[in-house]
C-alpha cells in the first residue's frame, strides 16, 4: 500500500478516484491492472498515482470472456477533473476495441484521506 496523499483544495491538482466496471464482451481473455488505465485531460496523460490510496482498488486479474470486475483507481489530476472532456486510455498488453461507457469520478472520502 502506498502512502496517503492529502487532498488539497485550491492546489494545482487534486486526488480523484475513478470507479471502473470492466466487462469482457468477446475476447478470450482481458487483463486488468490499475497501471493499465490512464486519464487524458487536455492532451496530457495521467497514470495511476501509486502515492495515493483508494479503497477497493481495481484488481490485477485476467477476465475470461463474459466475465466482469470492478474497482477504483486513484489519479492526481489538474483541478479541472470534473471536466466532461476527460478521455480514457488502456495501455495494457494486447490490442482491444474498448467501449468506454461510464467511468465515475469522485473526490476521496474521509476514509481515503488523512484525518
Amino acid at each position: 500500500m502506498g502512502t496517503v496523499q492529502e487532498f488539497l483544495p485550491g492546489s494545482d491538482s487534486e486526488l480523484v478516484i475513478a470507479q471502473f466496471s470492466v466487462e469482457n464482451q468477446g475476447y478470450p481473455e482481458f487483463e486488468t491492472n490499475k497501471t493499465y488505465f490512464s486519464a487524458v485531460v487536455k492532451g496530457s496523460s495521467f497514470s495511476y498515482d501509486s502515492s495515493c490510496y483508494a479503497n477497493d482498488l481495481l484488481p490485477d486479474t485476467k477476465i475470461a470472456k463474459g466475465g466482469t470486475t470492478q474497482g477504483n483507481v486513484p489519479f492526481n489530476l489538474p483541478n479541472l477533473t470534473m471536466d466532461p472532456d476527460i478521455t480514457w486510455q488502456y495501455t495494457g498488453p494486447g490490442k482491444y476495441n474498448i467501449e468506454w461507457v461510464n467511468v465515475e469520478l469522485t473526490p476521496p472520502t474521509t476514509s481515503q484521506t488523512p484525518g
